[in-house]
């Protein structure tokens, strides 16, 4: 179906996916920040604010929020990442117009009470401890640290405990003043029902947002010249390892080619890694390769948790693979059975009101536009063994490298010598 796109003259976007076929409706409503737009001594803000809009609003309490949702078989929820912020309610078509009000209810009468800001500071805080006592979560964001160093896309999403403790009423409210305008906001709908009706109804919403001014982040400048590692000793079962490579951004055409290459590697159990690491060597229960993408860049990452003792075979044992798909054109029944996986798996989710509403919202955020269908697909179908080939040149390279350990500690001078090598 067309997807159907309205800007509203105070600069909020409305994007539509009619899906007659479905018997519900996802509803989105999507705020252009996220930890990226915080500084070092607010980070965490963004994440926080999204929990406190469940907290309240001056017509609902918390429980009432979930409840009139609940009640009806429905779905309300939030996620916060490095670029967006998104609210999002999935309910029977019948239920929609409850779902539309009660999302802006929360974004336009949020209570932000100091009293639930303290409360939720603890919450978050162990939110937070909760990651960190799990290795393969805490390697990440070592391994972000080390890619990004000092530049936000190097911070939490969460925060840390000080600047947690550090939020209040005040920088709430003006952070929100600031990120939650009208030129910010996109609301997505995928589902049953008509887009004229839904225009109508949340268009008096609309009307009351926060005019306020489109809000911008510091891009990044890639500066890294030699490969880079951190390390920390941990008396644990396993050791958890993160690589990760300077890569392409979500806007950039290549970025299906490198998506293909991921799938090559590591991104299913016919992959060369799951199949060496895993299958052949019995090294690690798993192993993946994916792409973590931002609007101005991005990262190849592979990540897996090995017994201590297989720490340096296993690092070993990817490198030869990466060095591998350098050096000799994948297989053409290889491309072709990447290529009708990463097909088969956008065609299988879309599916699904949800995921077509957060593509749509994704979409609109990243491009100003819904990327159509068909213009994904051909991009995949045309990618040739040549590309890939050079894609996996053009990304693994020595002095575009990190990699991130907690666990067994290898000998500095085997890691450097290895990466180096690439």
């Amino acid at each position: 179906m067309e997807i159907k796109n309205v800007e509203f003259p105070n600069g909020a976007r409305f994007s539509f996916n009619p899906m007659p076929a479905m018997t519900s409706v996802a509803i989105g409503i999507w705020v252009k920040t996220g930890s990226r737009y915080e500084t070092k001594e607010n980070n965490g803000i963004s994440h926080f604010l999204e929990h406190l809009l469940f907290k309240g609003t001056k017509t609902r309490s918390a429980l009432q929020l979930s409840q009139e949702i609940e009640g009806i078989g429905g779905v309300l929820n939030g996620f916060t990442s490095e670029e967006y912020t998104c609210y999002y309610v999935k309910v029977l078509k019948n239920h929609f117009h409850k779902a539309v009000d009660i999302l802006f209810d929360m974004i336009l009468n949020p209570l932000l009470k100091p009293k639930d800001i303290e409360k939720e500071k603890g919450i978050i805080i162990e939110e937070l401890n909760m990651y960190l006592d799990m290795p393969s979560h805490y390697v990440d964001d070592m391994l972000s640290e080390l890619m990004w160093h000092s530049h936000p896309l190097g911070r939490r999403i969460l925060g840390t405990p000080d600047t947690i403790r550090a939020v209040n009423k005040k920088s709430i409210t003006q952070y929100m003043k600031n990120n939650y305008s009208s030129p910010n906001i996109v609301v997505a709908v995928a589902g049953n029902y008509s887009f004229k009706r839904i225009k109508d109804m949340i268009h008096p919403y609309i009307e009351k947002l926060n005019p306020g001014k489109i809000t911008n982040f510091d891009g990044y400048k890639k500066s890294q010249k030699k490969p880079s590692m951190k390390m920390e000793k941990a008396k644990k079962e396993q050791t958890h390892l993160a690589i990760g490579f300077k890569a392409y951004s979500r806007v950039d055409k290549r970025r299906y080619r490198a998506k293909l290459l991921s799938v090559i590697l590591g991104g299913n159990m016919s992959s060369r890694l799951f199949q060496q690491i895993r299958e052949k060597h019995s090294l690690a229960y798993a192993i993946h390769a994916h792409l973590n993408q931002h609007v101005d860049t991005g990262a190849f990452e592979i990540q897996t948790g090995i017994k201590n003792e297989n720490t340096s075979q296993a690092i070993e044992l990817i490198i030869k693979e990466v060095k591998k798909i350098k050096k000799n054109s994948v297989e053409k029944n290889e491309l072709v059975h990447a290529k009708e996986y990463v097909i088969g798996q956008i065609m299988l989710s879309l599916e699904n009101t949800k995921n077509n509403m957060i593509q749509i919202g994704d979409n609109i955020l990243t491009f100003g536009k819904v990327i159509p269908l068909k213009e994904t697909l051909h991009a995949l179908k045309n990618i040739s063994r040549e590309e890939i080939l050079e894609t996996a040149n053009d990304i693994f390279k020595p002095e575009s490298v990190n990699l991130a350990l907690v666990g067994s500690v290898p000998q500095k001078k085997f890691l450097e010598d290895i990466l180096t090598s690439i």
